[in-house]
């Protein structure tokens, strides 16, 4: 029975593929998706400030500098992308309402946990452009409760 399903896969495949363009339409066939770890960012630096690290592919390798869990179990850090020169914050286990903010020499990003469908989910801020990323304050602030920041302002 496999064996037969087999067949019929590797047989209906290219069949598709020969109709699609007989009949003048657009194949669907699907690639690899990039590989994360070789791809190039779509920004540096500057060019990366505000932007979402996802967008802009500069989330695959960022490395943590700076990680706290509140008393009430929420998790927050900073993530630094080398290859993009940017920094971000980001937060879990938060509850709605809670934000976590970033900044560096006045520049400020924040991001906030507002639908209750996704509490709990990761929330990051956009990115702060940096080389220094040991510098960037962090701040935690639960909408119940005190603020909590990496590192104490």
């Amino acid at each position: 029975m496999a064996a037969t399903a087999a067949l019929v896969a590797a047989l209906t495949l290219p069949l598709s593929w020969w109709l699609a363009d007989a009949l003048g339409r657009p194949a669907a066939r699907r690639f690899p998706a990039p590989d994360l770890a070789t791809a190039r960012p779509l920004c540096t630096g500057r060019a990366c400030q505000g932007e979402e690290a996802k967008a802009t592919w500069c989330s695959g390798t960022s490395e943590t500098v700076a990680r706290r869990r509140t008393a009430e179990g929420a998790v927050f850090e900073v993530l630094y992308a080398r290859a993009c020169g940017a920094a971000r914050g980001r937060m879990w286990f938060s509850h709605h309402g809670d934000r976590l903010v970033i900044s560096l020499a006045g520049d400020r990003f924040s991001a906030q946990d507002t639908d209750p469908a996704t509490t709990g989910s990761y929330h990051s801020t956009p990115m702060l452009a940096t080389d220094t990323p040991r510098r960037i304050t962090a701040c935690y602030l639960p909408e119940d409760g005190a603020r909590v920041c990496v590192p104490h302002p």
